[in-house]
This record gives structure tokens, sequence and C-alpha cells, in this order.
């Protein structure tokens, strides 16, 4: 079941990070999904793919935007790979803002794509805002 917040763009944001559900990485749900990703983004030592945050929905702050490829262009991205054949190639960017950087969650292979093809359109962003640190915490697979 798909957790419900007070905050629709993150309850989208929720929604579009359900694929990316592992339980093997210990992901329960869409928000451990969130969770894992800024933590593979931050990188602590010992880090490991069963390595998430304890974000809490109420510590994020959400808005929308449309950003162009002079922008998205400009985010770390983890790898240069492009979407394959029949990948879909909606849906918004997320963005974390934590401890004061902007992380990329998800849409890099989208990015990548656009850039390749030399997309000039505006596309959905959602940027999440995080509002004080959380902690590292390793949640075993399930199985």
């Amino acid at each position: 079941m798909l957790e419900q917040c007070s905050d629709p763009i993150l309850d989208q944001t929720l929604a579009n990070l359900r694929p990316h559900l592992h339980p093997e990485w210990g992901d329960r749900a869409p928000m451990d999904v969130f969770n894992r990703l800024i933590a593979k983004q931050v990188r602590p030592a010992g880090w490991t793919p069963n390595t998430h945050m304890n974000i809490y929905p109420h510590q994020v702050r959400s808005r929308r935007e449309q950003w162009g490829m002079d922008r998205l262009g400009q985010l770390r991205r983890g790898h240069q790979g492009v979407a394959g054949p029949g990948t879909r190639l909606d849906g918004p960017i997320v963005i974390v803002e934590y401890e004061g950087a902007t992380r990329l969650l998800d849409g890099n292979h989208r990015i990548n794509t656009w850039a390749a093809m030399g997309d000039a359109a505006l596309h959905a962003v959602h940027i999440h805002a995080i509002d004080g640190t959380g902690q590292f915490v390793e949640l075993p697979a399930i199985r």
C-alpha cells in the first residue's frame, strides 16, 4: 500500500519510485526507496545497498518546477547510460536538497537520453527539500 502524506508532490514521487522497490535491499515501501536513494547519494563510510536514511514525510517540503536541459545537464549524474528502447521518458525528475547539496535521485537515464537527443523541451522536476538531517540505518533484506 502506498503511504499517503499531506504532500501531494511527495505522494506522486513515491508512486513513481515504486518500480525501484527492491526487497533484497531492505525496501518495504516507496518511502524506503526514497531513503535508500538519498543514502546512496550521500554515501557514508561503510555504505551498502541496504543503507537507508530515516527521513520522514513531515521533514519534506516539496515543489514542482519545469527545467530545460541547461539546468538538468548541470546535475551530477551517477552514470552516462541512456534509456533503452521502449523505455518511458515521462515522469518527473526527482531531486532532493539535503545538507546544502542538490542530489539527483531519479531520472539519470532520462536526462542522459534527452542530452543525447538534443532535447530542448521543459521537463517536470520534483524538488524535495529535507528539513534537518537523518541517520543512516541498515535495513535487512526481505526474504
